[in-house]
């Protein structure tokens, strides 16, 4: 059965999150990106699925962001608008990272560059200086190679050639999940700031031929209360925003939702010191502004999510956390354990001894051992290997220890493939897990 217009962006934004899995440069990942897309919409199982959709622009992959164009193309699309939707990745784990690490991006915010100068308000739009980088990137710097569809051209330049040679309206929708719904926003809301008038002369749409809309699920905040309510004002009526309540990342960046984000699993997963750390990281990068960050269209209902309590499977565990997702949580509980003050009941462990990451590198190779033997002598019996200063650590850590990877592994659960039972898409991403693999093996 053909999903619905919202299952449709929701899928086209997670197969540029697809390049996340992959490595290298930006030929590199480039090249990558397209194979592994163009085979998934050359799948006859995906077009009965998303309808037939053809790459217009790109895929143009950075190791930062992957972003491509594409225009519906199905045996009806002549009886319809053109239908156009700007994809953005934003939830692989080199993105995790910067959202978990002690990131100035957040802490610093600079106005709206995109403002009109008709604009007549009194408002003064706030966003993180990271989005403001970024929107430059994606709209001006990132170019498709001379092989590819949209050659040379930078968005905007795309934008005006269709524009100009449109013989009819069309819309055109922006779509990302996770932060690449932050900057879906960002992106949207500057080409419908820049479609009449740009900063030297006409805009890029003068005669309004195209309609700007927004797919934003899963995503934190862009930027202030005067920058939530301007965007509403402009593309509030053709935005759509989707979030699982219990995702923890369309709390980030307002203070009062992150201080509840510990919370968000409990009783099943009681907040312990290790995840309070976790949660003040995100606090310490917005505690100090003056101007707080605030959630766009923040009167839409939430997802009704629901813990998943099978995570704690052996067998999928490995499927669910690739190289990367490991990567990431031994990196996020080094910085972690870093962090942690030992309480005056634990002053003669050997913390001093062990170096954070080293406890973070033993913790992941336990993983699969303490995932995989619901008895836990396989977890005993790898311990019993490790060295003695670090078996005496973790034995007194390791219940504490448990409650956060289960905290990380649901939050990551929340975020990635929750989406997918919520939106009734899991038959798409089981196609894209199948050609994943097929193209890593390779």
């Amino acid at each position: 059965m053909a999903y619905t217009y919202t299952q449709q962006m929701f899928c086209l934004s997670a197969l540029t999150d697809l390049v996340g899995y992959f490595s290298g440069d930006a030929t590199t990942l480039t090249q990558q990106a397209e194979a592994l897309i163009q085979s998934i919409l050359q799948d006859d199982e995906s077009s009965g699925l998303i309808g037939d959709w053809e790459v217009v622009w790109g895929p143009v992959a950075w190791p930062e962001q992957t972003v491509m164009v594409l225009r519906f193309d199905g045996p009806l699309a002549q009886m319809f608008q053109s239908q156009y939707v700007v994809a953005l990745s934003g939830s692989q784990s080199t993105h995790w990272k910067q959202w978990l690490s002690h990131d100035d991006s957040l802490q610093v915010q600079e106005p709206w560059p995109y403002l009109p100068q008709a604009y007549g308000g009194d408002l003064e739009p706030q966003i993180a200086s990271g989005l403001g980088r970024c929107l430059q990137c994606v709209l001006h710097d990132m170019k498709p190679h001379h092989l590819q569809p949209g050659a040379e051209l930078s968005l905007v330049e795309l934008m005006t050639t269709m524009a100009t040679e449109l013989p009819e309206p069309a819309s055109i929708t922006v779509a990302g999940h996770g932060l690449g719904g932050t900057l879906a926003a960002g992106i949207g809301l500057a080409l419908q700031d820049l479609q009449v008038e740009g900063p030297n002369g006409a805009g890029w749409d003068p005669k309004q031929q195209c309609r700007i809309a927004t797919y934003l699920s899963g995503n934190p905040t862009p930027g202030n209360a005067d920058f939530a309510y301007y965007f509403e004002s402009v593309l509030g009526a053709s935005s759509q925003r989707l979030w699982n309540k219990l995702d923890v990342v369309p709390y980030a960046w307002q203070t009062d939702a992150i201080m509840l984000s510990s919370f968000l699993y409990a009783p099943y997963i009681a907040p312990n010191d290790f995840i309070q750390i976790l949660t003040g990281f995100s606090l310490e990068k917005v505690k100090m502004l003056e101007d707080p960050y605030c959630q766009l269209l923040p009167h839409t209902p939430p997802l009704p999510g629901q813990l998943n309590h099978t995570l704690l499977d052996g067998l999928k565990i490995e499927n669910r956390l690739g190289e990367e997702d490991m990567k990431l949580l031994t990196g996020v509980t080094a910085q972690i354990f870093a962090a942690y003050k030992p309480k005056p009941s634990q002053q003669e462990l050997p913390f001093g001894r062990i170096n954070p990451e080293e406890l973070a590198q033993t913790v992941q190779s336990l993983l699969i051992p303490w995932l995989g033997d619901p008895t836990g002598e396989q977890l005993r019996n790898t311990m019993s290997a490790l060295h003695a200063d670090m078996q005496e650590l973790l034995n007194e850590l390791w219940e504490e220890i448990e409650k956060l990877l289960l905290y990380l592994i649901q939050l990551i659960y929340q975020h990635t493939e929750a989406y997918h039972h919520l939106l009734g898409t899991r038959d798409f991403a089981r196609l894209l897990r199948r050609h994943l693999i097929k193209v890593r093996s390779n």
